[in-house]
């Protein structure tokens, strides 16, 4: 038997044992799913948008159900009954991430808050909750005016030019500048170019980190295709150096003009907090606050021009609201949200239609447990599939039409979870929400925005970690 026989006889034992492996029981209580393929188990199922896909086989095996991500036993949650027993009641058995190479290249080894373990994403989580607090009061309420401000001038200098606007950089620069002010006491001046400067450094390294972290790609999940991806994962953690370097020459500009007594920011507090100790830590959670507080913020005022583009006659009730609450031409701020129920109601419409994170941010079960009857190994991550929570029609009364009326009357805190539930939840959801109101009511305050060629915009969606639309262009028409 030659070498190459040898070969062909060992990989064929090789499949053989993974399609077996993968399609066994674990015990008499496990959940459905789909008949996995030998090595890549059900990743050929996920296509181009996973999130579309896991919702299409809720509809076959529940809203509990079992894949295999390559070497990866899976569950997939879309019942709000065990999503809340999983993410909340069994909380410190799900508390941790699993680890694929491509989270531990853009957490430094799981250093961060997002993907860290335990022990230390209590401590960093307990440092960001305190210095969140204490700043956020201090300085961010003037900044949303003050950013806020800028972009609707922005707009106005666009209005008047023939061509179409495209929103995402400007979106993208306002969100930033939130998240700059809050972190580190700067901001991207509006006079700067999207595509100059500290725009240009960071926006191209942040689109290609979320891309890669809600792929579920092969080289994260097939440990024996590892080898062969090796100029992939080099080529994305030199990306990811690129946004570690930014955030590094902050950190050391931080430190040397740093007053213990008069803290400016929240990288002052954490470097206080921590006595200068724990770099790559504070690094990582600052990275964090960048990409997570800019792009799920920016994608979601986006995705709620877009909706009102293509349903203008709620746009219009939105702004008659508007009007006759805060009157024409004023300015809305979040003190006038308790009085504009239908806009926040299209708001959370847009958040459950295309929920920025559709499938979360995985997690991994410590130890043997039971969820809902079904059993769950020590070692299954656990995917929680908030689009296909908020897009399920046993749940919503035609979930695929845009209807902010369904959030009149109830919230639906059970079956829309945009910004995550329990205890491990988004830390930033009060200033995100802040921020979305800020945005959202004042550019319908001082533009109806139409489509260019009188079609609908494409409400497809382009997927990564976070997911936004396709570039659309409108015209924007400012309000008299």
């Amino acid at each position: 038997m030659d070498l190459i026989q040898l070969n062909i006889i060992l990989l064929l034992i090789l499949l053989v044992y993974s399609f077996f492996t993968k399609n066994r029981r674990f015990s008499k209580d496990d959940p459905k799913g789909p008949w996995a393929l030998p090595l890549l188990g059900n990743l050929h199922l996920l296509g181009d948008n996973p999130h579309r896909s896991l919702t299409a086989l809720m509809k076959y095996y529940g809203g509990f159900y079992r894949i295999w991500m390559g070497d990866h036993y899976t569950i997939v949650v879309s019942d709000p009954q065990l999503v809340r027993e999983v993410w909340v009641k069994q909380f410190d058995n799900f508390v941790n991430r699993p680890h694929p190479a491509s989270f531990e290249i853009y957490s430094g080894n799981f250093q961060d808050l997002a993907f860290s373990d335990e022990e230390l994403w209590r401590k960093s989580r307990a440092l960001v909750s305190n210095s969140f607090t204490k700043t956020k009061m201090k300085i961010i309420y003037g900044h949303l005016d003050n950013q806020i401000d800028q972009l609707i001038a922005t707009m106005k200098n666009h209005q008047g030019v023939q061509h179409p606007f495209y929103c995402r950089p400007y979106y993208s620069k306002f969100a930033l500048n939130i998240i700059f002010k809050l972190l580190f006491s700067e901001q991207i001046e509006y006079e700067e170019s999207v595509n100059e400067g500290k725009m240009a450094r960071l926006t191209g390294p942040i689109a290609v980190v979320f891309k890669k972290l809600g792929s579920g790609s092969v080289d994260d999940y097939v440990s024996l295709l590892y080898p062969f991806f090796y100029f992939s994962r080099r080529s994305f953690n030199a990306e990811v150096m690129k946004i570690k370097s930014f955030m590094r020459e902050v950190y050391d500009d931080h430190v040397a003009n740093l007053d213990p007594e008069n803290p400016k920011d929240l990288l002052d507090l954490m470097i206080i907090e921590s006595d200068g100790n724990n770099i790559d830590n504070i690094l990582h959670v600052g990275m964090d606050f960048m990409l997570a507080g800019s792009d799920s913020t920016a994608g979601t005022i986006e995705w709620f021009c877009l909706f009102m583009i293509n349903n203008p006659e709620i746009q219009e009730k939105a702004y008659n609201e508007l009007v006759t609450v805060i009157g024409k031409g004023c300015r809305p701020d979040v003190k006038h949200r308790a009085n504009t129920p239908y806009i926040n109601a299209a708001i959370k419409e847009v958040m459950r239609m295309r929920p920025i994170g559709p499938l979360g941010i995985p997690r991994q079960a410590k130890q043997d447990c039971m969820v809902g009857g079904y059993f769950v190994p020590k070692g299954t991550q656990m995917i929680q599939n908030i689009y296909g929570l908020a897009n399920n029609d046993q749940y919503w009364k035609d979930p695929l039409v845009f209807q902010p009326e369904r959030f009149l009357d109830n919230s639906h805190p059970d079956r829309c979870i945009a910004f995550g539930i329990g205890n491990r939840n988004c830390v930033g959801q009060n200033l995100a929400q802040d921020e979305l109101y800020i945005a959202c009511t004042n550019i319908l305050m001082n533009f109806r925005l139409k489509t260019v060629d009188g079609r609908s915009c494409d409400e497809t969606e382009i997927f990564g970690l976070t997911i936004h639309p396709n570039p659309f262009p409108m015209h924007i028409e400012e309000r008299v």
